[in-house]
């Protein structure tokens, strides 16, 4: 198995990144998960913002191992705790990995709205089913 942090890394700035993929991730060609990682390293790099929240990605074709990909970010939108950003991942000039969006946030370390932290949640209790009965084989 590979390394996630040496096999997601990307090189570059200003909104655009290269990437090699390894082999170490192969099904069928590059795992999904991957992938994904390696937008999100390109996303992150881009970003001055610590964490992701989300990533929505649509998967628009297979990858391969044999050349680099070339990573594009651009900021959708910014705000001053979060930001909307597109990473789009090509090879060989076409649309073959993955176009998504992710939203890059500082990680909140404490309640910043006001309002009341949520009790600790605690699991419901269940009742004990019934005892199973068997009947008789006829």
């Amino acid at each position: 198995m590979g390394d996630l942090a040496a096999d997601t890394a990307v090189e570059g700035s200003d909104g655009r990144y290269q990437a090699a993929l390894s082999r170490d991730w192969e099904i069928w060609g590059p795992n999904g998960g991957y992938i994904a990682a390696v937008a999100l390293r390109a996303a992150g790099a881009y970003s001055r913002f610590d964490r992701p929240i989300t990533l929505v990605g649509h998967f628009l074709g297979v990858a391969d191992f044999d050349a680099p990909v070339d990573l594009d970010v651009t900021t959708l939108r910014e705000a001053k705790r979060a930001q909307s950003v597109r990473v789009s991942m090509t090879q060989r000039m076409q649309n073959s990995a993955i176009s998504g969006t992710t939203a890059m946030a500082r990680c909140a370390r404490r309640n910043t709205v006001g309002l009341p932290l949520p009790a600790a949640i605690t699991a419901p209790t269940a009742n004990t089913p019934p005892a199973v009965t068997t009947r008789p084989m006829l």
